[in-house]
């Protein structure tokens, strides 16, 4: 297994992975355009941060998307969390 930044090739599982999710909360009714923006924004703007988990048959098995933007009250930057999943141990 190798850990690393998530490339635009890997768009599509994370996108998979995060309606997987999702689907667990019948309420919820994920929007796959608007889940596709956000997962390219994140690997392609260089203040955010995604990254993978690969197994060594190269199947991405593990997701962490987060964003940071400007704080709402402090001169520095916050992050949250926007998917952090993984199916390997």
């Amino acid at each position: 297994m190798v850990i690393r930044p998530a490339t635009l090739s890997d768009l599509n599982r994370m996108i998979e992975i995060a309606i997987e999710q999702a689907e667990r909360y019948p309420r919820l009714k994920p929007d796959r355009d608007k889940i596709r923006a956000l997962g390219t924004d994140a690997i392609s703007a260089a203040r955010h941060y995604a990254l993978v988990a690969e197994r060594d048959d190269g199947y991405v098995d593990g997701v962490l998307v987060a964003f940071t933007t400007e704080n709402a009250w402090a001169q520095r930057h916050s992050s949250q969390v926007m998917l952090w999943w993984s199916q390997i141990p």
